[in-house]
């Protein structure tokens, strides 16, 4: 059990740490009963993970690779591609 906390502790330290949410409510999601597909946690999926600061935006491939490009500029490590 402690095992299984220790890499829990490690996954909410590395969620929080690379996005806007916070430790307190990504604890609250992912261990909240009720309304999931297994036993605890939660599934959020576009604007809901977006609203709660998992994650910054949605889109697809597309949009990925273009933001990328940008961040990969940006910080002067490439040429500009379309």
């Amino acid at each position: 059990y402690e095992y299984l906390e220790k890499m829990q502790d490690r996954v909410i330290k590395f969620v929080t740490s690379h996005s806007g949410i916070t430790e307190e409510k990504f604890r609250e999601l992912m261990f909240r009963t009720g309304d999931l597909v297994r036993d605890v946690g939660s599934v959020l999926v576009g604007k809901d993970a977006v609203a709660t600061g998992l994650i910054n935006e949605i889109g697809g491939i597309g949009q990925a690779l273009q933001k990328l490009r940008e961040l990969i500029r940006l910080q002067g490590a490439g040429p500009q591609r379309s």
